[in-house]
């Protein structure tokens, strides 16, 4: 694959990375939704960014003594569309992709 080529892919992958995260994202009023956006790295890559004070209630585990004990409904969802999409990506790029953790 050339450079080009490479290039194209990478930014077919980072519109559909944005809007598999903006569908993914649980919401009420839209605006972590509208602060959802793809962040260029020096190596070619990319990161999504999820630009809210409160994106880490959305997605951590808790539980609220407030909802009687209930759990967070909406817990790991950003590492559930992240999972989708790296499987995305594998295909697109045809290779095997390592993830920074």
């Amino acid at each position: 694959m050339d450079r080009n080529r490479f290039n194209s892919i990478m930014n077919d992958l980072k519109k559909e990375a944005v809007l598999a995260y903006k569908i993914g994202t649980p919401y009420r009023s839209g605006y972590q939704h509208d602060h959802i956006y793809a962040k260029d790295l020096a190596n070619g890559g990319f990161e999504i960014v999820v630009n809210t004070d409160y994106v880490q209630y959305t997605t951590d585990e808790w539980v609220s003594p407030k909802w009687n004990g209930r759990e967070n409904p909406n817990e790991g969802w950003e590492k559930e569309v992240g999972d989708a999409f790296i499987k995305t990506a594998k295909v697109k790029l045809g290779a095997r992709i390592k993830n920074k953790e």
